[in-house]
Formats: structure tokens, C-alpha cells, sequence
């Protein structure tokens, strides 16, 4: 990222504050899953600690019906939206 991301985004949004991921620590986040983790974010000059817990959302017998489809199946996972860019 840049001045010129930067810029782009500030027309968009007030006191934001743009990271750069590092896809090895992605990739290990995603391969290797633990329970919990502790991620430390620069920010300005200071560092956010953020915890993350995994959880399981859904009860025993969750599904999805739509009105074309029944009992869709889920899959389990982590997932970046399409439009991220690496």
C-alpha cells in the first residue's frame, strides 16, 4: 500500500488507518488452527493486542433451506472476501 491507497480510501472514509498482511502469518493462521490467538497490530505509533477465539456457531442440527434448495451443505473454514487483494 501507498500514499496514493491512502488517499483513496480517506475520500471514503474518515480516521481510518490502512495494514499491510503478511500471507506467511495468513497461511499459518489458516493451516495450522488453534484455539485461541493473540495478534498485535501496529497502529500509529501503538500497538492493538487482539484476542481471537475460535467458536462454533451453529447448532447440532443447523441447515440452510433456500426456497430452490434444502439442507445446503456448510463448509466450514476461513475465508477472505473475493475482492481482497494480496
Amino acid at each position: 500500500m501507498n500514499v496514493q491507497d491512502n488517499n483513496k480510501y480517506s475520500k471514503t472514509v474518515d480516521g481510518s488507518t490502512l495494514v499491510r498482511l503478511d500471507f506467511k502469518n495468513i497461511n499459518y493462521i489458516v493451516n495450522k488452527p488453534h484455539e485461541q490467538l493473540k495478534v498485535k497490530i501496529p497502529n500509529n505509533g501503538k500497538t492493538l493486542s487482539v484476542s481471537l477465539f475460535r467458536v462454533d456457531i451453529q447448532a447440532q442440527n443447523f441447515q440452510i433451506d433456500t426456497d430452490k434448495q434444502k439442507n445446503i451443505a456448510v463448509e466450514k473454514g476461513f475465508f477472505l472476501p473475493r475482492n481482497f487483494e494480496k
